[in-house]
């Protein structure tokens, strides 16, 4: 037969000690009512107070369990073992079996350095893995867990808790640390090594020499000479697949540096005149440095050209994952998004405007 819990006792005993103190007191009554009225008065006011005195105390003693129940006090430890806990190197964590965690020692808190808490947070969120992956580790030593860039391993301990759950302690690891560095120095120069894909496109070449076809040899030679000098400076490699556009692929470690000279490439490019004008030859950069296969960053790469072309070119368009970045020589771009042939032909009127001594304007009517 099983045994009664502690609570149901301790109800039982109540409502008898309650059933005899009314007993008690009927008993009182049916015997003063003989008696003396001054005595049944006394009487009953005692045995009024023993039984209020008997509600208060089970009240009490029900309200002190109640707070102390979500108390780390309340484990089934010893307290100098809690203490022991508390003041211990490694981080300590005590959550529900629902893997939220409801308290933590002072090492934990020091080693939590953006000033939040655990409390109310679950495991997961906190190291990664969830409280069934701690307790399923495949080894006995623990599971290893990354908290606040250190490396632990965390092991899940034996304990009963009054609302079940379990105490996670987090031992730091140097072996895995060693590891986590190296993989972070591989991850590191894999990123150095993802190749970008760069489109090049000579965007007023054609124009130009509508207006003196003898410089176009001489110009597409001086431009050929510079992208390979950039291609050479990279490490990559160039291939002009069609008249004056290139494809250029290289490693992203060197797109740093050109991003932070605001390539300068530009301004070599602008160097070049053509004709007795003098006009400057433009080029428009579409480079991708994004995550994906070949196909992605070929596309993301026309894309970004196409964008450059559209803000008017003589620009470099960079591509990555989240946002389009422009760059125009040693500035940032600003250009208005006039197609490239109304800006060859405005340089052109310009350049004859500026060597005529006498200009009229006439304008249309409608």
């Amino acid at each position: 037969m099983k045994k009664p819990s502690e609570s149901v006792r301790k109800n039982l005993q109540f409502i008898l000690t309650l059933i005899y103190s009314l007993a008690v007191f009927s008993i009182y009554v049916l015997a003063a009512a003989h008696g003396a009225g001054h005595l049944m008065r006394t009487g009953c006011i005692f045995i009024l107070l023993l039984c209020a005195g008997i509600v208060i105390i089970h009240m009490a003693g029900r309200r002190k369990k109640t707070a102390g129940t979500d108390s780390p006090d309340r484990l089934v430890l010893s307290r100098t073992l809690f203490d022991a806990v508390d003041r211990m190197d490694s981080p300590a964590l005590m959550c529900r079996s629902d893997g939220r965690v409801f308290w933590c020692n002072e090492a934990t808190r020091s080693s939590m350095t953006d000033g939040r808490r655990p409390y109310g947070r679950t495991i997961g969120e906190l190291l990664g893995v969830s409280l069934d992956d701690i307790r399923d580790a495949p080894s006995e030593d623990g599971l290893g867990v990354t908290f606040y860039d250190r490396y632990y391993i965390a092991k899940q301990c034996s304990i009963k808790l009054e609302r079940g759950g379990a105490l996670v302690i987090l031992t730091e690891s140097s072996e895995l640390k060693t590891m986590g560095d190296e993989l972070d120095l591989i991850h590191e120069r894999l990123d150095e090594c993802d190749p970008v894909v760069a489109y090049v496109y000579v965007d007023n070449l054609t124009e130009m020499i509508k207006y003196d076809n003898e410089s176009y040899r001489p110009a597409t030679a001086k431009i050929d000479e510079i992208m390979c000098e950039w291609a050479a400076d990279v490490s990559g490699i160039i291939k002009e697949y069609e008249r004056d556009r290139y494809m250029l692929v290289f490693e992203k470690k060197h797109l740093e540096r050109y991003i932070e000279r605001r390539f300068d490439i530009l301004d070599r490019i602008r160097e070049i005149r053509v004709g007795a004008e003098q006009l400057s030859v433009t080029v428009s950069v579409g480079i991708a440095s994004v995550y994906g296969s070949f196909a992605d960053k070929d596309r993301a790469a026309r894309a970004a050209l196409e964008m450059a072309l559209g803000r008017g070119g003589d620009q470099v368009a960079v591509r990555n994952d989240e946002t389009t970045e422009f760059y125009g020589g040693r500035t940032r771009a600003s250009r208005n998004r006039s197609s490239v042939r109304s800006r060859v032909v405005s340089n052109e009127l310009l350049m004859h405007i500026s060597r005529s001594s006498n200009v009229l304007i006439m304008g249309h009517h409608f």
